[in-house]
């Protein structure tokens, strides 16, 4: 975990000193969000009873050139973690469910999100998830469509804007109601509605999904 968070600190500043820059030319240009982080494919099946460290190739080319990652697993067993680049949260929205290797994935198009203090940040620098709902302007924008492929873990918890949050009428200029997150369980992703709402990710940190918290902004009258 120490390793993780020294990398996730050491992209943050990379990726912050981008954001700065962006919002300096624009706060409002969508086409300033941030670039990507590198995409990391990790698929490592070590020998029974030894630690082995394996090499798995990226999916991603960077500034024309490919870069590579390698996964250790003391357990013995397969990691598959798809394009998880070390992400604690996400955002973005879903577009179609599968599955790989016997794991339940996700297609997953990440966004940026425009933080009221911070300007427009993506999955480098969040530190909790990025909740938001009932908005009459989106927070989230999305430059260029680019797919990852995630993976869920077994217990995944997934949950949905219910209650007066959920129908808020646009019109509506009263303060925000409390949130009533509803467990819906995995069957949700087979829906339509789950391809429509924004979708929050949470990672392990092995790189599985543990949870994916639907919202949606607010509702405008016929």
């Amino acid at each position: 975990m120490t390793d993780r968070r020294a990398w996730r600190r050491w992209a943050a500043g990379g990726l912050a000193a981008l954001a700065g820059v962006a919002a300096c030319a624009s706060d409002d240009d969508a086409s300033e969000t941030l670039p990507p982080l590198p995409i990391s494919v990790a698929v490592t099946t070590p020998a029974e009873g030894s630690a082995t460290t394996s090499p798995a190739t990226s999916s991603a080319a960077t500034g024309g050139t490919t870069e590579t990652s390698e996964t250790t697993d003391v357990t013995g067993t397969a990691t598959l973690v798809g394009d998880w680049d070390g992400a604690e949260f996400d955002v973005g929205v879903i577009h179609e469910v599968g599955e790989l290797g016997g794991y339940k994935t996700i297609d997953f198009d990440r966004y940026s999100y425009r933080d009221p203090e911070r300007g427009v940040i993506d999955a480098a620098e969040f530190v909790e998830e990025p909740i938001a709902y009932g908005w009459t302007e989106s927070p989230f924008v999305n430059v260029q469509e680019q797919l990852r492929t995630f993976v869920l873990a077994d217990d995944v918890e997934v949950l949905v804007l219910g209650g007066a949050a959920a129908g808020r009428s646009c019109q509506d200029r009263r303060s925000l109601p409390a949130p009533d997150w509803i467990p819906v369980g995995v069957a949700f992703l087979d829906q339509p509605a789950a391809t429509d709402d924004i979708a929050s990710l949470t990672y392990s940190d092995d790189g599985l999904i543990t949870r994916i918290r639907f919202t949606r902004g607010c509702v405008e009258a016929d």
